[in-house]
């Protein structure tokens, strides 16, 4: 159950061509791609960006996908949990940015502190923390906006995560300027925001 959606996502990467043939028409230029998702989807990012997790037949497992140059964690897991746990964040040596709310916390209680694992144990290098202010599990209403709608989580969460694609899919300067310039708030909502 757990590596169904990586089995998915690799099925889809492997057939994208074929994808946007049958949708577009044509194949456009090749573009850099990123991976991201929300809460259980974001168990699928960490995993397709290079963490190891320990697995129910007792072997150690990474499914690394190089054709994903970025990833997005929104609310994710950290350790102890879908057999992710010291150490499993090592191989993650591209861009990562984690998303998550100081009121969002695990299935088991855990607390805003263990959503913010995969930032903390990932190694340095392009990586970048947002932790909004009292934004809970849907971040402002992200994924279903009848849950917490909050306008001002929810628009820091798509200015962060846009200008993270610009700065890491095509390397915008004014997008990785921007990213460097946050302190404590995106536009109207406060925020945690560390890089390393």
């Amino acid at each position: 159950y757990w590596l169904e959606r990586v089995r998915i996502v690799t099925q889809v990467m492997d057939r994208l061509d074929d994808i946007l043939l049958a949708t577009c028409g044509r194949l456009p230029k090749p573009i850099p791609r990123a991976i991201a998702g929300h809460s259980f989807g974001a168990y699928t990012s960490q995993l397709l960006a290079g963490a190891e997790i320990d697995v129910p037949d007792g072997m150690t497992r990474q499914f690394k996908d190089e054709r994903f140059a970025a990833a997005i964690l929104l609310s994710a897991q950290g350790r102890d949990q879908q057999g992710l746990r010291e150490g499993s964040w090592d191989g993650i040596a591209g861009p990562m940015l984690n998303v998550t709310g100081t009121l969002d916390g695990g299935a088991k209680g855990q607390g805003w502190r263990w959503k913010v694992e995969p930032y903390e144990l990932a190694p340095p290098g392009d990586k970048y923390l947002a932790l909004l202010t009292d934004a809970d599990h849907y971040l402002g209403g992200l994924g279903r906006p009848e849950q917490s709608p909050n306008g001002r989580q929810k628009d820091a969460v798509f200015q962060v995560t846009l200008a993270f694609l610009d700065a890491y899919l095509i390397q915008s300067a004014a997008a990785r300027s921007w990213l460097a310039s946050i302190t404590d708030r995106v536009g109207d909502c406060p925020l945690h925001f560390e890089r390393k």
